[in-house]
């Protein structure tokens, strides 16, 4: 039996605005990490978020990442994208002093194959937060 929330279903029915440009932005975000381009990397992650987790000068994302968890991404494909209002129509304090106001926001589902040195290949499906502030949307990598 499936139950939904009052909340979740009226969520459910709520158009993500500038969908095309959505997937546009998750486009950049994949292309960004396939070719090693942190400064195209910057340009979809939320500017507050960066400003409160600043990389050191001449600091490579993309060694720390693979330090951390060496991955190659084979292949990824976007699924599904639902509204989600967990932002949107506030504003919201991502550390001190640095807000946004989000009119908007998305979980994008994308069906993702990586690779681990060493391991054979695992597909799953990799859920993304943006949101979209001032016309654009923006990545916040993970909401945790």
């Amino acid at each position: 039996m499936l139950v939904v929330s009052a909340t979740s279903a009226k969520e459910a029915r709520r158009n993500v605005p500038d969908k095309a440009a959505l997937k546009t932005r998750v486009d950049q975000l994949y292309k960004a990490w396939h070719d090693r381009n942190q400064k195209a990397m910057f340009e979809v992650i939320l500017p507050q978020l960066l400003r409160c987790s600043p990389p050191l000068p001449g600091e490579d994302i993309f060694k720390n990442w693979d330090r951390e968890e060496p991955l190659q991404i084979m292949s990824w494909k976007v699924q599904e994208i639902r509204y989600d209002g967990h932002y949107a129509n506030q504003t919201t304090e991502w550390c001190s002093g640095q807000t946004f106001y989000a009119t908007a926001g998305a979980h994008v589902f994308i069906a993702q194959t990586d690779k681990k040195p060493g391991e054979e290949p695992e597909e799953g499906v990799l859920v993304l937060p943006w949101v979209y502030v001032e016309g654009s949307w923006y990545t916040l990598l993970d909401d945790d």
